[in-house]
């Protein structure tokens, strides 16, 4: 290799000193010389070099968040802007639960982008809105109808995670199979399910029925189903949940909501950042200073089992910069406590990795 390269320079020396004086020759050598030897800065490899080992820094303290966790569980985190996804556990799909009330809202934001409805258009809302589990809202139509709007039934389905707020929602954009057209149109291969009104009874091993909008009722109902029912239906959802989600795929969802690359996405991030759910999950392991726009999913559990604990978001540091962090744990046996103290580990070893790599790749973003 080295003679080869010696000898280049020597025999275009020689061909063109036939028809170019001696000081021509030598500026063309020079030129030949110096692109065969570009130069390389230092200061850059050794950025590279410092952004490689912190990478693999947090990816071994995500998994040692994670270790204590049993079943499937992954972790994913993106710096915006920058970067490859950096990924510890399982990229398999997992069971979102509420985390899917983003693609119901980003579907409204798009039609409020688009002309079709505004935030405050109003939406009378009665008891035969009602879904199942959490809904705070049931306990102001119980009263009789309420008057509300978009933009407020947005900030309860978010913000509060209510699952009858997120129900009219997805009944004004045009039902579940408008918010996978959304996912579709817009790439996004996650999968969004039927909605908390068939799902959740069928984890169960029921049908929907408007009594279930009833709590008391609806545990009756689930309590009368044959243990061995609850546990093929718990079982067949949690292996392969009709929501399925990735935390590669969400992670970069995330980052592309906070770069505005989807219709409106930048107003259900705002609302994000308001979240009261799941404070020692990611907003335990946030420090001071920061800011974490995030959304809380929670399955059910069967026999000590949970199908879906999740929390995903974005962290944003003092300086700027910004990280999208996904944690789904798809079924775990491990207790509540083990799940948040994991999913707030990772949010600590996200804050550590800022700091590792303050030096070689801060930006003003």
């Amino acid at each position: 290799m080295h003679r080869r390269t010696f000898l280049l320079p020597v025999l275009l020396t020689g061909l063109l000193g036939a028809c170019l004086d001696a000081e021509e020759a030598d500026q063309i050598e020079q030129r030949i010389v110096t692109a065969e030897a570009p130069v390389v800065d230092p200061r850059q490899l050794r950025r590279e070099r410092e952004l490689e080992e912190a990478s693999s820094a947090l990816r071994a303290d995500m998994e040692r968040a994670m270790a204590n966790v049993s079943g499937r569980r992954g972790a994913a985190v993106k710096e915006i802007g920058r970067g490859d996804v950096i990924v510890a556990g399982s990229h398999e799909p997992m069971a979102q639960q509420s985390v899917s009330k983003l693609w119901v809202n980003l579907t409204v934001a798009e039609m409020v982008a688009r002309g079709r409805m505004t935030y405050r258009d109003p939406v009378i809302v009665t008891d035969s809105d009602r879904a199942v589990f959490h809904q705070p809202l049931a306990r102001r139509t119980s009263q009789g109808s309420v008057r509300t709007s978009v933009g407020e039934l947005m900030t309860m389905a978010i913000t509060r995670s209510d699952n009858m707020a997120n129900q009219v929602l997805l009944d004004l954009v045009g039902g579940p199979a408008a918010v996978q057209s959304w996912l579709i149109r817009n790439d996004v291969p996650i999968s969004f399910g039927p909605g908390d009104r068939i799902m959740q009874p069928a984890i169960s091993g029921l049908a929907w029925d408007p009594s279930y909008g009833d709590r008391n009722a609806f545990e009756r109902a689930r309590n009368a189903i044959p243990a061995q029912i609850r546990e093929r239906s718990f079982s067949a959802y949690a292996s392969s949940p009709v929501d399925g989600a990735g935390v590669v795929e969400m992670a970069e969802a995330l980052e592309r909501m906070q770069m505005g690359a989807f219709p409106g996405s930048r107003d259900i991030v705002a609302l994000m950042g308001d979240t009261t759910t799941g404070r020692s999950r990611l907003k335990a392991g946030t420090p001071p200073g920061w800011s974490l726009k995030h959304k809380t999913g929670t399955g059910q559990t069967w026999r000590g089992r949970r199908a879906g604990f999740n929390d995903v978001g974005l962290m944003i540091s003092p300086e700027g910069r910004a990280y999208a962090v996904a944690v789904m744990i798809g079924e775990s046996s491990s207790p509540d406590r083990a799940m948040q103290q994991a999913i707030a580990d990772i949010a600590m070893a996200v804050t550590a990795f800022h700091r590792r790599t303050q030096e070689c790749c801060a930006r003003q973003m």
